[in-house]
């Protein structure tokens, strides 16, 4: 509830994917830790691999940055994959 998921060319890996609940759940962060905007809704997130969470478009910028293996910028661990999610309505809860 409150999201949608979308198709991302991000790599797989081995990794399992991470259900849309846990997104709201205990790894969710109201903002993102690049920009250090809240989430609106309307916006795309993408949720990497270790299950932190980023605006779709600064995630993109802190990759291209990046040469070499893609990393995430708070854990530092290599991402294996990426699932877009769409916010259809936020509860900060």
């Amino acid at each position: 509830p409150g999201q949608k998921e979308e198709e991302d060319s991000g790599s797989k890996g081995q990794h399992p994917e991470i259900p849309p609940s846990k997104v709201w759940g205990a790894f969710y962060h109201p903002q993102c830790a690049i920009c250090l905007q809240a989430y609106k809704p309307g916006e795309a997130l993408k949720l990497l691999s270790c299950t932190h969470t980023y605006h779709g478009k600064c995630i993109d910028l802190w990759h291209c940055a990046q040469p070499g293996s893609k990393t995430c910028p708070l854990c530092l661990r290599t991402i294996y994959s990426v699932k877009t999610w769409v916010i259809l309505s936020f509860d900060p809860r």
